[in-house]
C-alpha cells in the first residue's frame, strides 16, 4: 500500500513539533521552579550555638 508522501511528511512534522514542544515545557518547568519562592516551611531557628566539645580522635584506625 502507498502513502501519499505529504502524509508522511506531515505526520513527521507533527511528530517533530510535539518533541519541540514537550522540550520547551519541560525547560520552562524546570525554569520557573528554580526561580519560584522557596515552599519551605521550616521554623525559623536562626543561628544556634555550639556546646560541646569537638571530636578530635582519628576516623581512622590503623
Amino acid at each position: 500500500m502507498l502513502v501519499p508522501i505529504h502524509f508522511v511528511y506531515g505526520s513527521l512534522r507533527m511528530k517533530l513539533m510535539n518533541l519541540f514542544a514537550q522540550g520547551i515545557k519541560y525547560l520552562s518547568e524546570a525554569v520557573g521552579r528554580i526561580f519560584a519562592p522557596s515552599d519551605d516551611h521550616y521554623p525559623a531557628t536562626g543561628v544556634v550555638p555550639f556546646f560541646g566539645d569537638p571530636y578530635y580522635q582519628s576516623v581512622w584506625i590503623d
